[in-house]
């Protein structure tokens, strides 16, 4: 099934506009235009895919964060490359048609990587849940690389966007996370 490519909700294959946000879904022929080097997917933005990207690159001191668990903390840290990082609870964001929790990494007080979480109840919510975040994130990047069965991946020119389902221990999130380039400037592990 199709997705709109404003929001990512499903639509109907021949419908014209989404049922959701009312996006225009189909170009008629006479209306199409010429790619210019411009609408590139290298082009676009990391910070637009969703409006939690605005808090990418801002200092940590202008975003309400709360404190994240010790365990939460030492889980989500576990993987990073990034030395010095620490993680915060964000304000939630809106996005996929639901208010969603979000997790900021930073490092020396600037934000540098945003994880939209969105909760599903079962392994078809999420999967839907995965590709529809998939398709929305595409519309907006290009297309991008399947790293596994659960992970996709785009670069743009300001950074990187990985969406991907984790399953631990009964709970089943799809993860949208957004890194900016500035990741570069931090000394690894």
């Amino acid at each position: 099934m199709p997705y709109c490519t404003q929001c990512g909700t499903p639509v109907p294959a021949k419908a014209r506009f989404c049922g959701s946000c009312g996006a225009k879904l189909t170009i008629e022929p006479s209306e199409q235009k010429p790619a210019s080097p411009d609408a590139s997917a290298k082009a676009r933005s990391v910070k637009d895919i969703c409006d939690a990207g605005q808090w990418l690159e801002r200092p940590l001191s202008t975003v309400p964060v709360s404190s994240v668990p010790w365990l939460q903390k030492r889980l989500m840290l576990a993987g990073s490359v990034v030395k010095g990082e620490d993680v915060h609870n964000g304000p939630p964001t809106f996005w996929m048609d639901k208010l969603a929790p979000t997790l900021l990494g930073s490092v020396s007080g600037v934000v540098f990587k945003v994880a939209v979480l969105i909760d599903s109840q079962s392994h078809a919510e999420a999967v839907e849940a995965l590709t529809r975040a998939a398709h929305t994130v595409s519309a907006k990047l290009g297309n991008g690389r399947q790293m596994s069965e659960s992970v996709f991946s785009w670069d743009s020119s300001d950074g990187n966007v990985v969406v991907q389902y984790v399953s631990a221990a009964g709970a089943r999130r799809v993860m949208l996370v957004l890194t900016s380039d500035i990741v570069r400037q931090f000394q690894s592990r």
